[in-house]
């Protein structure tokens, strides 16, 4: 494993760890498998699972007999054998079913996945087809209707999340900054939309969760102000965060 590859995985173990102690998005998930499976769960799957560090992270804190992760990007075989607990595959969210039985898994993680979808509609039945009935999908994506966003739409301002473009930015306030790159935001999502479709295709959702934002320093006032604004709706909160079991 050469040094930038060591460097980024301890990144994002690193994240992610400050995620769970700040009750972030990961925090949740953690908290979700705990209470629905408190002797552990069979088989996991986490579709775009990247270079792998949040199913060790929630491996961590919760027993998983088998972990998979199955991603375009399959980590070099260094990080494989650090993370060893963990099987990688390669391929997308649209060929689950030729890459596992029906009914294989217990739970399925997609989480900041389908915003990067061309055909969401598609992946869902992907998922569908290889869960188990009454299996548990947990799904993360960022909210169009979050407040900020509904703000500047007032002000005339580009929604965060959505992207006119492929090289960066445009239509922010010029010193409105995360520090972000273009990452290929296809489908927005909100919160009710994200409900709707999951129940359209068979899922009955159990639990949901409005997921703030962690803010740059100097807009921390945001940070307050959401975190106060999602204990009177819902639905304004900056990621949305779905627990959702398959029907029979």
């Amino acid at each position: 494993m050469n040094n930038q590859e060591k460097d980024s995985l301890n990144e994002h173990l690193e994240m992610l760890e400050a995620e769970v102690r700040s009750r972030g998005m990961l925090y949740y998930i953690i908290k979700e498998l705990k209470r629905l499976f408190p002797d552990g769960v069979s088989r996991v799957l986490d579709v775009g699972g990247g270079i792998g560090a949040t199913l060790y992270l929630i491996n961590r804190h919760v027993k998983i007999n088998e972990a998979y992760s199955v991603d375009l990007y399959v980590p070099p075989q260094e990080i494989q054998q650090q993370l060893s607990n963990i099987k990688f595959l390669k391929g997308s969210a649209y060929d689950l079913s030729k890459m596992f039985g029906p009914s294989y898994f217990d739970v399925v993680l997609l989480i900041e996945v389908i915003e990067h979808l061309f055909d969401p509609d598609k992946a869902i039945t992907e998922i569908k087809n290889i869960l188990k009935d009454n299996g548990i999908l947990i799904i993360s994506t960022p909210n169009l209707s979050s407040f900020i966003n509904r703000l500047l739409l007032l002000l005339g301002y580009q929604p965060l999340g959505t992207e006119v473009s492929t090289r960066k930015h445009y239509g922010r306030p010029k010193k409105y900054n995360l520090k972000e790159g273009v990452v290929g935001h296809i489908r927005l999502f909100t919160f009710r939309a994200l409900n709707e479709f999951l129940e359209d295709n068979g899922f009955r959702i159990l639990t949901s969760y409005s997921v703030i934002n962690t803010w740059p320093t100097e807009y921390k006032i945001l940070q307050l102000f959401e975190s106060f604004i999602i204990k009177l709706n819902k639905s304004l909160g900056s990621r949305i965060l779905l627990v959702a079991q398959k029907e029979k």
